[in-house]
């Protein structure tokens, strides 16, 4: 499969309150479409979500460039869960990179409405298998009418930074480079 694309992370702040979400998406240039295989969508604590983080990357490294997460709001503070939790200080480093996302929630969510009802995003056959993808189909097509929208919110933000990473696959003239800054800098 020549699918690649990323983990974005929306790590909410409560417990309680919202929902801590991890949103995959590919892009295959082969079918030219976007496809989630498997989400993050629960109410936990923050060593639950880093955990399910792991989980998350070890079955699907193969195609995850990188690994966004939201930096707004002091959420970046938790990026040192490997010293906070012993269930992950022997795990390798995972390859986060912050993200600053911009606008509004509810615009971010609304840049998605299009290819998603265009179907070129797609979810997995088996999404509905397991409580995160309820939630998160619950949010996707509840939204506006749903009281939260946390799945749709890190959705549009990883469609935002794969339609980025999808561009560069399309074209000849410039293959996209993954990897941190430094690296990327090094090669040239």
């Amino acid at each position: 499969e020549d699918a690649k694309g990323i983990i974005f992370c929306d790590p909410a702040m409560g417990e309680t309150s919202c929902y801590k979400t991890a949103a995959i998406l590919f892009y295959s240039k082969t079918t030219r479409k976007f496809h989630s295989p498997d989400v993050f969508c629960r109410r936990c604590g923050w060593e639950d979500y880093f955990l399910g983080l792991y989980s998350l990357y070890d079955r699907y490294k193969e195609h995850i460039l990188f690994i966004g997460w939201e930096s707004n709001f002091f959420q970046s503070q938790f990026l040192d869960f490997q010293r906070l939790f012993q269930s992950t200080a022997n795990r390798p480093r995972l390859p986060i990179r912050e993200i600053h996302v911009v606008g509004k929630k509810e615009w971010r969510i609304e840049t998605i409405e299009t290819p998603y009802s265009m179907h070129d995003i797609t979810f997995a056959e088996d999404l509905l298998k397991n409580r995160d993808g309820i939630e998160a189909q619950a949010q996707l097509i509840g939204y506006g009418n749903y009281p939260y929208k946390d799945f749709p919110d890190a959705l549009a933000s990883a469609y935002r930074e794969v339609w980025t990473i999808a561009d560069s696959l399309n074209r000849t003239d410039a293959p996209y480079i993954s990897g941190d800054k430094r690296k990327f800098n090094e090669r040239f």
